[in-house]
């Protein structure tokens, strides 16, 4: 959520220790963060999502996600061989070890020395993260070979070209045939494009040098039009590689979004969370504009309310200078195109 119950007591003037009323704030918390959500059309709380691009994504070499800003972090880490356990880590300029979302992705980057396949292998495909510290990872799998490498936490990219947005058969199991992970450096990069190292126009660039990106692309331009623009080159050099236009062939693991918000119903903002201030007096205010509004008694369905709400934001000639108020700062937030 986009608030808290703490900090909607302080924002309400009531006592800390004020329980009269938290049946009914709790539940209107999650009416109004649900309807800043519904308004903006996107996901305001950083989360990991596994999204197929659809083709009319695909076919250029640029790639957009769904949600945004992709919060990746690159970092660097010691593994060991048989071991779970990432040791080592630091911060790196904008990127904190703190900010590692659990069940984030993980993968080593094509920064590393010779980018070949045992050592881009050393943590498995698939794997992600079940706990951090501010030093230390946790992942889901055991590292297959010892060393300090590059690292990518909350990004992964898999290519299959039977994968049908993973209906098929084994599909993006990274296996001989027609499945490979893409390494981040190697073979595609994010437009990290914000100070904080976020990527807040969200999009994956195709490279050449390595991989799918690169040696391999020459193969694909031979066969045809597997990569959705014909293989056609003009007279002196190919031209630049393009994400595939296949249906459901590419799979994106990736963390994203403005901040770690409180856990349903009424749990506490992170102390770190990056969610803006803004974001969070709007969630408030709107619970303070329902709170006078909801008449004594009646249940509160919190789906459905929210809808209600959000359609309310959308009327621009509303009179309620509250609802003026979070509109006004919503706006700048909301997905302008679905």
């Amino acid at each position: 959520m986009l608030s808290d119950l703490p900090t909607l007591l302080v924002f309400l003037r009531m006592a800390p220790d004020d329980t009269t009323q938290t049946t009914l704030l709790t539940q209107l918390l999650q009416v109004a963060s649900g309807a800043i959500k519904l308004f903006c059309k996107r996901s305001l709380e950083s989360e990991v999502i596994t999204e197929y691009p659809i083709e009319w994504q695909l076919g250029g070499p640029d790639l957009p996600v769904a949600q945004r800003p992709i919060r990746l972090q690159l970092l660097t880490g010691t593994l060991t061989s048989g071991s779970s356990i990432i040791t080592g880590l630091a911060v790196n300029g904008p990127y904190d070890p703190a900010n590692i979302m659990v069940g984030s992705p993980v993968s080593i980057t094509g920064a590393t020395p010779s980018p070949n396949n045992a050592t881009l292998g050393a943590i498995p495909a698939f794997t992600t993260i079940l706990s951090s510290t501010s030093t230390t990872a946790t992942m889901s799998a055991n590292a297959t070979a010892s060393g300090t490498f590059p690292l990518c936490f909350g990004l992964t990219v898999f290519l299959d070209f039977g994968g049908y947005y993973g209906a098929g058969l084994n599909a993006f199991q990274n296996g001989p045939g027609n499945s490979s992970q893409l390494y981040i450096a190697r073979d595609y990069a994010v437009k990290i494009d914000q100070p904080d190292g976020t990527s807040k126009c969200g999009l994956l660039a195709l490279i050449g040098g390595g991989g799918w990106g690169g040696a391999s692309l020459g193969a694909f331009l031979a066969g045809g039009n597997a990569w959705g623009w014909g293989g056609r080159r003009n007279l002196s050099a190919n031209l630049p590689p393009v994400w595939p236009k296949y249906p459901g062939c590419v799979k994106v693991q990736y963390v994203a979004g403005l901040g770690v918000g409180a856990t349903a119903p009424g749990g506490t903002l992170p102390a770190n969370t990056t969610l803006p201030v803004e974001l969070t007096y709007c969630c408030n205010t709107l619970v303070a504009w329902m709170r006078t509004m909801t008449p004594v008694g009646i249940p509160v369905d919190v789906s459905t309310m929210a809808k209600q709400v959000a359609d309310t934001l959308n009327l621009e000639t509303s009179k309620s200078p509250e609802l003026g108020s979070v509109r006004g700062i919503l706006v700048r937030y909301r997905e302008q195109a679905t």
